[in-house]
Parts: structure tokens; sequence; C-alpha cells
């Protein structure tokens, strides 16, 4: 009996979530908003900031490239959740026609790769500075998770939870950082054959 109760309490909350994310749709909305929407929803792609690492990383002071270590560990360990928590969950994306290659490779909406990522920037920013940085990124984590619901790639609450692990990720990157740094520093001597 209560395991009915319980399915058929997050029913309701799937049913409310789809018609929550139908309302931020952008279906009937004029031809340049749509457009704004799409190319803020692409930026919080990956082919768009990995680049901007790099740079960073080639023409950075130090401070850029220790910034740069540190995000691209967090990252990597971000994927370590998102990937496998995506296999598990399965929930398939809302219908529609937007990204059809997105939809190919990978048609399971939770979490979302970019709400998780933008938010991981952003709270990186916070921590890592520069102020002005992290104040650019909370306000471009948000709108890209926005974007994605309204170009209807992915349900409201899917980006909300993913929001959430990218905070959560960053709250237990203090614990992690040393050890992840320890292993990659004695992996990359292992791999020159110079003593430890």
């Amino acid at each position: 009996m209560v395991g009915m109760d319980i399915k058929s309490g997050f029913k309701s909350m799937l049913k409310a979530d789809k018609r929550l994310s139908d309302r931020v749709r952008l279906d009937n909305l004029p031809r340049h908003i749509r457009r704004a929407s799409e190319v803020l929803a692409e930026s919080g792609d990956s082919k768009y900031w990995w680049p901007m690492l790099i740079v960073l990383w080639l023409f950075g002071n130090t401070f850029w490239k220790e910034w740069v270590i540190v995000v691209t560990l967090g990252i990597g360990l971000l994927a370590l959740v998102t990937w496998p928590v995506k296999q598990l969950v399965k929930r398939k994306r809302p219908i529609g026609f937007w990204s059809l290659r997105t939809r190919d490779k990978d048609p399971n909406s939770f979490p979302s790769g970019h709400a998780a990522h933008t938010f991981l920037l952003a709270t990186l920013a916070t921590s890592l500075g520069p102020p002005w940085l992290a104040v650019i990124f909370w306000i471009w984590a948000p709108l890209v998770s926005l974007a994605h619901v309204a170009m209807g790639v992915h349900f409201l609450s899917n980006t909300i939870g993913s929001m959430l692990i990218g905070i959560l990720v960053w709250l237990l990157w203090p614990y992690l950082h040393e050890a992840v740094l320890q292993v990659l520093a004695t992996a990359s001597l292992q791999i020159l054959h110079l003593p430890l």
C-alpha cells in the first residue's frame, strides 16, 4: 500500500514537472527570442569552454594555470558522478526537434550535463575567484539551464537536480582534491619512469 502511494506521488510529480516545463518552452515565441535561447543553451557546451580553458592554460599567469587545473579536475570528478547517474535513471528527454544530434547521442535527460557543469563552474569561480567571474557565471548558469528547458531538451526538474549535483561536487571537492592530485602526480611520475 505504501509502495503504491509513493509510486502514485512520483507519477504526479513527473506530470507537474512536465506541465511546468511545457510552460517554459518557446515553441510559439518570436524567432529572435528562440535564436537567443539557442545561443544561450549552446554556450554551456564543452566544445566552447574547453578551448577557453586551454587558452587560459597556455597564456595565463600562474593564478590562471592553477585555476584551470582545479576546474578541469572538478569537471572530471563531476563526469564520474553524472554519467553513471544518467545510465541508472534513464529518463527520456522531452519530445522535441531541437538538438537532434544530442537526442541521438544521448537520449537520457537526467542529469543535465550543461546544468551540472555550469553550476560547478559558478561555484568553483566563487571559491577560486576572481569575484567578477563568479558574478558572470552565477548569471550565466541559470540562464543556460533555463534555455535548455525552453528549447525542450530538458525538463525543469532535470536542470534543478543537475544544479544540485554540480553544487554537491563543489562541496565535496575540498575533501577529494588532495587525493585526486596525489593520484595524478603518482601516475605522472610512473608514466615518466621517475622515482617516487
